[in-house]
């Protein structure tokens, strides 16, 4: 066949063999290696996460991008076989992911769908940087076990994000301390681990469960509350309809305010999840300083 021929000439001169020998070292070295790995993250917050630990060596993908929402999602046939090709999946844990449960079984049996926050409690924890540091540590220990070639680039890697993600809090710890005081409503009830960890004032979510809207009785209760000037502002995102918050806040002086918990609009990459932070509390800082 001409092209094993052309192979044989090929590496028959000196440029040649060390052409090929060259090619086939860096597809053996770990970066190699891992560049063939395929890492998934649920949602835009956990890859941004994981890309950072992993760069160098290889890049995740993204299952959920845009505005999509974790709590109602379809996954598509292309999301299905990106499943069954992988090698490790990370979610935050089956009380926000549960449509990963079913396709990636065979990855929880492996050991390889790693929960990051496997709990039954509030599951929007990587609004929390010390909790997103904790995250780190333990998509670190799970790429080291995946691709233990790669383990000291990983682990460079953690430390650096590690050290970034307590910065961060300190920055926002800063920032936000002005308005701990300020009564505001959020839309969707995601932001607990945010508002615990910097003291803010939190009076009530205008629904607790994204998939169901809330009633009359509840809608009325709010509206009264507002009214008596018991809110600064309500903060919603972009996977809820605005029409319910305007309404809400139509004749008072409380204002509305962007709070997207899931960075729909960023670019996904490690940078990603300190954008996503600053941003949030550039929103709250801005709208309840009025």
């Amino acid at each position: 066949m001409p092209g094993k021929r052309t192979l044989r000439i090929f590496l028959r001169t000196p440029a040649g063999f060390s052409a090929f020998f060259l090619v086939l070292s860096l597809a053996m070295t770990p970066a190699g290696r891992a560049a063939s790995l395929e890492v998934l993250a649920s949602i835009a917050p956990v890859h941004s996460l994981v890309a950072a630990v992993m760069q160098g060596a290889g890049e995740p993908r993204l299952i959920i991008s845009g505005s999509a929402s974790p709590h109602n999602i379809h996954l598509k046939p292309s999301q299905m076989r990106a499943l069954q090709r992988a090698d490790m999946v990370f979610r935050i844990g089956p009380a926000l992911e549960h449509f990963l449960t079913k396709p990636a079984r065979h990855l929880a049996a492996a050991g390889r769908l790693i929960d990051l926050a496997p709990g039954k409690g509030d599951p929007h924890v990587w609004l929390d940087p010390l909790r997103a540091r904790d995250m780190v540590t333990v998509m670190e220990a799970a790429l080291v076990r995946l691709d233990p070639a790669s383990a000291a680039l990983y682990r460079r890697n953690a430390d650096r994000q590690r050290q970034r993600l307590a910065d961060l809090d300190r920055r926002l710890r800063q920032k936000l301390s002005g308005i701990k005081a300020r009564p505001f409503l959020v839309y969707h009830d995601a932001f607990n681990a945010f508002v615990h960890r910097y003291h803010l004032t939190q009076v009530a979510a205008i629904t607790l469960n994204p998939g169901r809207p809330p009633g009359v009785a509840r809608i009325g209760r709010l509206r009264d509350m507002i009214v008596r000037g018991k809110v600064a502002c309500i903060f919603t995102g972009p996977q809820f309809p605005p029409s319910l918050a305007r309404a809400l806040v139509r004749g008072t002086p409380a204002r509305l305010a962007a709070a997207d918990p899931l960075g729909a609009s960023l670019t996904p990459g490690p940078e990603l999840y300190f954008t996503l932070m600053n941003d949030l509390a550039d929103s709250f800082t801005t709208c309840l300083s009025k």
